[in-house]
């Protein structure tokens, strides 16, 4: 049903199932057979510097001749219980079809992109930098500078096995080359690549520096490919420094951009979690959710030097929809744009407050699912 929902093979699909299990699966059926599914992905997503733990949703999928008939609703309202019973307080996805899931309390709040460059404009000094090649087997380094890169940034998964194998052994078998950034011995940054023939395409899908040398040194790994290769194709955040260090406003970004939806399963666990600006602060908000009516209602987040308490109550001057609530959340809108989308209704002192408290970087994952 995936394979011919989404034009994939679904053999390549199944092996990942195998190795992950099936208990990630959700399927929905009756005597004839499955009329619908999807798979999780339970991980985290960072925001202020705090791990969230998340479920990352895929492979929703209804069969073709049981549509409109509202399986995917019930499966999805059965997911969304689920893991609020659970206590994860998140449900990330990127949608086929958005407005189904903004009717159950999804939205975009946060971006994957990704940059094409002519490789004759990359930088080529390395800055003394040596690239170590790497192996699957040997990528602890790898998962700490990723830790560390994602834990300062917003959004990005705290990647599970599943993840670190999508990047460095591939289900469908095509090659991966891997090469950690070290200076003095010390790890600084990765890239992980594959080459596209015959479009003459270097595909960076996983490329992390911790440094501002580091980053200059994966540009000119990247660029030592030049002779083979025309163009780079790199994975990045919108505001990440890969791009800013190429000349002359050669990388463009390459179409189409995606968007990935945020759910707040658990509004109160959500606001617990996440990190904060060092503030003093007290929001008193009253969040509607049709969806998951337990999840609605007044909540007080009240900030000490950054640190949240929750409660429930509070006066509820601050009304806003759980599907604003989590684009603010993850600090992909500012608050002045999700009360001009009508999801939110406060004065203009609180909207500013809401500003400052979730202010973050721009939110992105580098991750597919």
């Amino acid at each position: 049903m995936a394979g011919q929902a989404f034009a994939f093979d679904p053999a390549q699909w199944l092996s990942s199932l195998d190795e992950d299990g099936f208990h990630t699966m959700r399927t929905l059926g009756d005597a004839r057979g499955v009329a619908a599914g999807f798979v999780i992905h339970e991980t985290a997503q960072w925001f202020g510097g705090q791990r969230v733990p998340s479920q990352a949703i895929t492979a929703l999928v209804v069969a073709a001749h049981l549509r409109r008939q509202q399986l995917g609703h019930e499966l999805l309202l059965h997911q969304l219980r689920e893991a609020r019973e659970a206590k994860v307080p998140l449900s990330v996805l990127f949608a086929s079809s958005p407005t189904f899931y903004r009717q159950h309390g999804y939205e975009p709040a946060g971006t994957s992109t990704w940059f094409r460059v002519p490789s004759h404009a990359l930088p080529t000094a390395p800055d003394g930098a040596e690239f170590v090649p790497f192996t699957p087997d040997d990528h602890a380094p790898a998962h700490e500078l990723y830790r560390r890169f994602a834990s300062e940034r917003a959004g990005l998964l705290d990647r599970n096995v599943h993840f670190w194998r999508m990047h460095l052994r591939p289900y469908d078998n095509s090659r991966r080359h891997s090469y950690r950034i070290d200076f003095a011995g010390v790890p600084e940054g990765y890239v992980c690549f594959q080459h596209a023939q015959p479009n003459r395409t270097l595909v960076v899908d996983d490329v992390v520096t911790t440094s501002t040398r580091a980053a200059r040194a994966a540009l000119a790994l990247m660029s030592h490919h030049k002779a083979v290769c025309d163009f780079v194709l790199f994975a990045e955040g919108p505001q990440g420094p890969l791009r800013k260090l190429i000349p002359g406003n050669e990388a463009r970004l390459e179409p189409p951009g995606k968007e990935w939806l945020l759910r707040l399963t658990d509004v109160a666990r959500s606001l617990e979690l996440r990190g904060y600006p060092l503030l003093d602060a007290r929001l008193e908000l009253d969040v509607a959710d049709a969806t998951l009516p337990d999840n609605a209602g007044r909540y007080v987040l009240e900030l000490r030097e950054g640190k949240p308490v929750v409660s429930r109550g509070g006066s509820g001057k601050i009304r806003v929809d759980v599907r604003g609530l989590a684009a603010i959340y993850s600090s992909f809108s500012h608050p002045s744009e999700v009360l001009a989308a009508g999801l939110l209704d406060a004065e203009p002192a609180d909207v500013a407050r809401l500003g400052a408290v979730f202010a973050g970087p721009a939110p992105f994952v580098l991750d597919t699912f």
